[in-house]
């Protein structure tokens, strides 16, 4: 859901899906799916990936969406409620990242943004928060935030 391409395939899959299910409504179905896709290609076009730059992601969704723009993405480390990172851990990770020469760490406004400062610190590197697009916190459009986080990625390419 966070590649502008493969969403455009999703679409194509529930429209189909649904279709077969809900024949009588399959015009009305083929109709939002063509919307959906077209402001689909139209927001791709936006998208960036002639600056490259070394980055950090704290959110496995936000994989596709920083490739696309122009990410290298050297590390993904995964926080939940359940799971985070030792001190032992962050510091092997904090030297990782020197060596690396990541220049931008991503995260989504959630419990990850005090791990993704604490190694902002540590490498001098920006944080920049992303919309993964898992709950309805910041934006009820995807467009909306998909293309809000195309605009961060591409601030973090032009600071690299």
């Amino acid at each position: 859901w966070t590649s502008l391409e493969m969403v455009q395939t999703q679409a194509k899959n529930i429209c189909s899906g649904l279709s077969e299910i809900y024949p009588d409504y399959a015009d009305i179905f083929s109709h939002n799916a063509d919307n959906f896709i077209s402001r689909a290609e139209s927001l791709a076009k936006t998208e960036d990936n002639s600056k490259h730059f070394n980055a950090i992601s704290f959110n496995e969704a936000f994989e596709y969406m920083l490739e696309d723009n122009g990410a290298h993405i050297e590390y993904t480390i995964e926080i939940d409620e359940n799971i985070s990172p030792t001190a032992k851990e962050m510091a092997e990770i904090s030297d990782r990242a020197k060596e690396s020469g990541i220049s931008a760490i991503f995260c989504a406004d959630d419990s990850s943004l005090n791990f993704a400062n604490a190694i902002s610190r540590e490498i001098n590197s920006p944080v920049y928060i992303l919309d993964p697009l898992t709950y309805g916190v910041s934006s009820n459009d995807y467009f909306d935030a998909m293309e809000k986080n195309i605009s961060i990625i591409k601030e973090a390419a032009e600071n690299d």
